[in-house]
């Protein structure tokens, strides 16, 4: 994409209005898929887009304002994504007046697309910047809140509310405040308008609202899950219309006074279906039914009842709301629609993960890894983890869709290391899941067995298409999820995931290599002294991806390899490699990418921890000492300052004659920023400048 930014501004900036046109459609594009890749082009590409919307501004046509529209979509999708600040700060403001009196164009589609990209302008602006613009955007948007009437009309309602929603996220609760409640008003109006795209605003702007406001957001709780609990209980009428086949209905669906009725596949359909694909094949039946618009609602409104759980719910409004929730969300895992079957699998994992957040709050004691459980949760914490893992295990091991089963992953993953194994204590959950893991990471999972093409169902070695490794890297986030849980306990599953694990970090395929390597950096760290018997086996790997050219991987392996050295038992293994590795990891130390100088730094200091022979340090420290404070990647900081109180408490001579070196270096640690440090390293340090001063 680089090689074509150049050619994409120079037609951006062609003197054929046509070629404008086409090439800002194109931007439209590529923005929406590749917002990232784009970085480099930003400032080029907002000076064209600017000078598209001043000359199209001059006079009024249709392709005039086909042009507007399509600038304003172009500036959401781009500035959507956050601009850099110093390029918000010069266009920021260039940007937000013209689009603000677009705001009173005659066109409701122009007047739709301004405020969409209003809405991106002000989040990635910020609040303090977008602030002197803040009450002067709010009041030319408010005129719209509450419109009504045709289709253009609604989509510009919609528009505007969901600008709202991104505004209030971007100045933040207090200078929304005296918006919010007239906002939240005319969102739950909203439903009862006969617009899908107006209902699915108002579910998103519940959503924004309440990560805005977290706790604060109860007040509008029952009004938010009233319109989510209806949704979630719609159905489709199914008839018989006389003179209508269902493909001549927009997604199989009519609506009628408000009222949704599928129309349903006519005895003739059906018999030709059943000729033209066999009985016994039911995949005809989802053909004719297809995806409604009740099916896009609910995926939406299932979401949204996750981030309002997540965000606002506390355990009396958990108590209320959830169990009969439940009963809503249950069924949903086995619609026909993989959208419908992601997210209400999704929500139920979320929801458990803020009701064990809840309880550990309350509690005051946080999880401790390994079975069995070192804490006896609560009754109706293990009720809601037994229906989440019923309705999981029901999916997981079969669903042929990638993105159902990838989202399953996702939440395994993230629950495990937020809540710890106690999910695991439920029947059949921990042996399903490695059973389900071992088919994902060996590629035998049924999601990925319908590549289709016979040239992309290549091995480990040969590496895979984005699609197929995605499914895969989120089983490998699982397997930390499941390290993290069990911690020192895990060594025994390890067994069964090293060999594949090792066999993705010989990859052909540079992601591969590197995200194989980090999965054993991990693995290792909270695996602890178990390790101790892979050891034999894991060194060679992690010492060969020293040299690996991928700059990523090296640095994941330097990262590995010193968590290797600090928790395995097997001296005999890894003391006599110190000097090999060395070797290695001295001239890493210079090198400025893929935060490799930090991680060889890291792997130096827990080299000296497990070894701390007075040669051996004064022969490596003052190379590390030499590329401190880190710049990025401050959770080495942890073992590089423990290494070094460590050796001063046991009065090593090597690290008592660097002292006028350490001590400018301690102080500027302890400076902002405050994130640099742990609070426990930060005492270590303070402790160790008091003692040295």
């Amino acid at each position: 994409l680089k090689t074509l930014l150049p050619m994409i501004v120079k037609l951006l900036n062609d003197h054929d209005d046509n070629v404008r046109y086409a090439a800002l459609i194109g931007l439209i594009h590529l923005a929406d898929e590749m917002a990232d890749e784009l970085a480099s082009g930003h400032e080029d590409l907002i000076a064209a887009l600017l000078k598209n919307l001043e000359a199209a501004s001059q006079e009024s046509s249709k392709k005039n304002v086909g042009v507007i529209r399509s600038v304003c979509s172009a500036l959401d999708s781009l500035v959507g994504e956050g601009l850099e600040a110093d390029l918000m700060k010069v266009y920021g403001p260039k940007l937000i007046v013209p689009m603000g009196k677009l705001l009173n164009h005659e066109d409701s589609g122009v007047k739709a697309a301004a405020a969409g990209a209003i809405g991106a302008i002000a989040f990635s602006m910020g609040g303090e910047a977008f602030k002197p613009y803040f009450k002067d955007v709010m009041s030319a948007l408010g005129q719209y809140v509450t419109v009504t009437g045709d289709d253009d009309t609604l989509a510009l309602r919609s528009s505007v509310c969901d600008s709202m929603g991104r505004i209030a996220g971007a100045v933040g609760p207090e200078a929304f405040q005296p918006y919010v409640v007239d906002l939240t008003k005319a969102s739950e109006e909203a439903l009862s308008l006969d617009s899908a795209r107006l209902k699915e605003t108002s579910f998103i702007l519940w959503a924004s609202l309440s990560k805005v406001y977290g706790a604060d957001f109860a007040h509008f709780l029952p009004g938010v899950f009233k319109g989510l609990f209806e949704c979630l209980e719609s159905e489709e009428e199914e008839l018989e219309i006389p003179g209508l086949n269902a493909d001549d209905a927009p997604d199989g669906v009519i609506s009628v006074g408000g009222r949704r009725i599928k129309v349903k596949p006519t005895e003739d359909e059906i018999d030709q279906a059943i000729a033209e694909e066999g009985e016994d094949d039911e995949d005809w039946l989802d053909d004719l039914a297809g995806v409604t618009a009740i099916d896009m609602e609910q995926e939406i409104a299932l979401e949204v009842f996750g981030d309002v759980v997540t965000h606002s719910c506390d355990l009396a409004a958990v108590r209320q709301y959830l169990e009969p929730a439940m009963e809503k969300i249950l069924p949903l895992v086995e619609s026909a629609y993989d959208g419908s079957r992601k997210a209400a699998l999704s929500t139920l994992w979320r929801s458990y993960a803020r009701v064990w957040q809840l309880f550990e709050d309350q509690s005051g004691q946080k999880w401790q890894p390994g079975i069995p459980l070192k804490q006896t949760p609560d009754a109706s914490l293990t009720a809601l983890g037994e229906l989440v893992t019923k309705a999981t295990l029901m999916l997981w091991a079969d669903d042929n869709e990638r993105d159902v089963v990838t989202e399953i992953n996702r939440n395994v993953g993230a629950t495990l290391k937020a809540c710890g194994p106690a999910i695991l204590t439920q029947e059949d959950m921990l042996p399903q899941t490695v059973t389900v893991l071992s088919t994902l990471i060996t590629r035998s999972h049924p999601c990925q067995q319908d590549l289709g093409d016979e040239e992309e169902e290549q091995d480990a070695e040969g590496g895979s298409s984005e699609f197929d490794w995605l499914v895969i890297d989120t089983a490998l986030d699982v397997v930390l999820g499941l390290a993290t849980a069990l911690g020192p306990d895990f060594g025994e599953l390890w067994k069964v995931f090293e060999k594949p694990v090792l066999k993705f970090a010989s990859s052909q395929e540079s992601l591969e290599r590197s995200t194989a390597v980090g999965v054993i950096a991990e693995a290792i760290k909270f695996m602890g002294g178990a390790v101790t018997e892979f050891t034999g086996s894991l060194l060679p790997v992690l010492f060969h991806r020293l040299s690996d050219e991928d700059s990523l991987t090296k640095s994941n392996a330097a990262y590995a390899i010193g968590q290797l050295i600090l928790n395995s038992t097997d001296t005999n293994t890894t003391f006599p490699r110190y000097a090999d590795i060395l070797r290695k990891l001295e001239p890493l130390l210079q090198v400025q990418e893929s935060r490799i100088t930090d991680n060889v730094s890291g792997c130096i200091c827990r080299m000296i921890s497990a070894n701390p022979q007075p040669a051996l340090v004064e022969k490596v420290l003052p190379a590390v000492l030499d590329v401190l404070p880190l710049k990025e990647d401050y959770e080495e900081n942890e073992p590089i300052y423990q290494a070094i109180f460590k050796l001063y408490d046991q009065q090593n001579p090597a690290v008592q004659q660097l002292t006028p070196k350490i001590l400018p270096i301690l102080q500027q640690v302890l400076s902002p920023p405050e994130e640099q440090l742990e609070s426990e390293t930060r005492a270590l340090v303070q402790k160790l400048v008091q003692a040295l001063s």
